[in-house]
């Protein structure tokens, strides 16, 4: 990755870690719901923790692979794919949690059997702004992938080739061809649609683990959904996290290479626009990973006094 690309995402990253910050201190002030279960908030406690971890472990790994050069997984390979490979840890974390989870050990069980449908508690307008983020990088890789040719080295779906004509002085107009690189061909595009496809896949995993989640706790089955919705929401804002982070960086990719092709008829226009809708794109990662990360407005669950253990209870 070029140091203008690395600069440009570093600056939409930390404008968007101050857009988040003061918006959560603009909410801050808004009371929680409290709920008077054990099992409820042992189970927000758990999940929370291995988002926290796949957070932990997603970031070293994409710290790792932005730096790797080796190989045939060098040449910027990994670079690209480094926000699909924090996503995908991110998201299996979540699944593993919500899969893991059990109640606690409390005096009193009961479990609700109420029908569940994943739209109650996926987020509408998040998921149609995740869902407007794949549609575009999926566009995005498919155009370079069409629009990419070998580089000098023969590397398939490297370079960005154009030929044009050109007056140059003593020899006056001649065929010029140019040859650019990194363009996000199929050098780049064909690992990381793989690992965008693997992150789809971890969320319809989640979002359906979350909805077959037992509710351990029927007498707050109001809590327990509103965790539900926030478990789903945060799922959601991982796969826009891995979307748009990897969209942003391609964009401005797209553009350094584009701003280096004099053979191309308003490049410069292009490049301005692409560099526009690159760090939008990091900016809103950065948006969805906050959410992934920082407190939300859950319900404020209480914790109840733990009697002597063990009791037979319902289960589901």
């Amino acid at each position: 990755m070029s140091t203008l690309v690395l600069f440009l995402v570093l600056l939409g990253a930390a404008a968007g870690l101050a857009v988040v910050a003061v918006a959560r201190l603009v909410r801050s002030s808004a009371p929680g719901t409290t709920a008077d279960s054990a099992d409820l908030a042992h189970l927000a406690r758990w999940t929370s923790r291995w988002r926290w971890a796949g957070v932990a472990v997603g970031s070293l790994l994409a710290i790792w692979a932005a730096s790797a050069d080796s190989g045939a997984l060098g040449l910027g390979r990994l670079a690209m794919a480094a926000p699909a490979l924090c996503g995908i840890v991110i998201l299996a974390a979540t699944v593993i949690g919500e899969v893991s989870a059990r109640p606690a050990r409390t005096a009193t069980r009961s479990a609700s059997l109420s029908a569940r449908r994943v739209k109650d508690t996926l987020p509408q307008p998040r998921s149609w702004i995740v869902a407007a983020g794949l549609g575009s990088l999926v566009a995005t890789l498919v155009v370079g992938t069409l629009t990419a040719s070998p580089d000098d080295q023969g590397r398939r779906g490297r370079a960005l080739v154009a030929t044009c004509l050109q007056n140059l002085p003593e020899l006056g107009e001649v065929r010029v061809t140019t040859s650019s690189t990194p363009w996000p061909g199929s050098f780049y595009a064909l690992p990381s649609a793989v690992l965008i496809a693997l992150a789809l896949g971890l969320t319809v995993v989640g979002v359906v683990t979350i909805r077959d989640r037992a509710n351990p706790d029927a007498t707050h089955s109001d809590v327990d959904l509103r965790l539900r919705a926030v478990a789903t929401r945060k799922v959601v804002s991982a796969l826009g996290a891995t979307c748009y982070g990897t969209l942003g960086p391609t964009l401005l990719t797209m553009a350094t290479v584009l701003s280096n092709a004099d053979c191309i008829n308003g490049n410069k226009v292009v490049t301005g626009m692409l560099v526009i809708l690159g760090l939008a794109c990091v900016l809103l990662a950065v948006i969805m990973l906050a959410n992934v990360l920082l407190p939300d407005r859950e319900p404020a669950v209480a914790h109840a006094s733990h009697r002597s253990i063990d009791t037979l209870g319902t289960g589901s």
